[in-house]
């Protein structure tokens, strides 16, 4: 596959996608990015990627940054987990993104892989549960003759990996040994973990494993 063909396939998907070079900076931009963002090409083009989208974790921390994290697991040979990060439009208007990392295989590969994030805007998972609620009582009076019914849970928002980070933290095993029991590296528990502490909306390992179990997730 070459750059062009890459620059076909991005134009062809509906979801918002960008691709970086082994320096980070943004070397394709298609047209849902520039309606999602606000951002024309020729505004990002060349420009580090955490210069222009500038995502921030569920603490308010910087999620993207030059030491990029995500880019250092492609180096590595690890493959991101999807993800979600908050960032702004061109307008200044909060825009939280569900975002997920592809690495074609561009040839000729040169200096370092080119990395695509795809993505799409999302928003917190309060109406999910809701939803869950209310469909599981409408079914069961329709079902039931009005007599509402144990709704089942809603699904896990949790990737395979993030529920094996999560079972390992509420066996009270530290990042650091979770990382080794995974063969993964430290940084990408790091990653895993607020990712966790972001979907089930709280703010401590603790509190996380609490949420899970109330969730029969763990």
């Amino acid at each position: 596959m070459t750059r062009t063909d890459l620059k076909k396939c991005l134009a062809a998907t509906a979801d918002g996608a960008f691709a970086i070079d082994a320096k980070k900076r943004i070397i394709l931009w298609n047209a849902a990015a520039r309606r999602i963002f606000g951002r024309t090409s020729g505004e990002v083009l060349g420009r580090c990627c955490h210069e222009v989208v500038a995502g921030y974790d569920v603490f308010c921390n910087p999620f993207c940054k030059r030491d990029c994290t995500i880019a250092s697991m492609v180096r590595r040979g690890e493959m991101p987990e999807h993800f979600t990060i908050k960032t702004k439009t061109r307008t200044g208007r909060d825009l939280w993104l569900s975002v997920s990392i592809v690495v074609p295989p561009i040839r000729p590969v040169r200096s370092g892989p080119v990395i695509v994030h795809l993505f799409r805007p999302t928003q917190w998972s309060d109406r999910l549960d809701v939803t869950a609620r209310e469909i599981g009582t409408h079914l069961s009076r329709r079902i039931g003759g009005g007599r509402p019914a144990n709704p089942a849970p809603p699904p896990s928002p949790l990737s395979r990996r993030e529920h094996q980070v999560l079972g390992l933290m509420a066996d009270g095993v530290e990042s650091k040994a979770i990382a080794q029991r995974l063969g993964i590296s430290y940084p990408t528990v790091r990653v895993h973990t607020r990712s966790i502490l972001l979907k089930l909306k709280c703010h401590s390992r603790l509190e996380a494993v609490s949420e899970a179990r109330k969730r029969g997730f763990v």
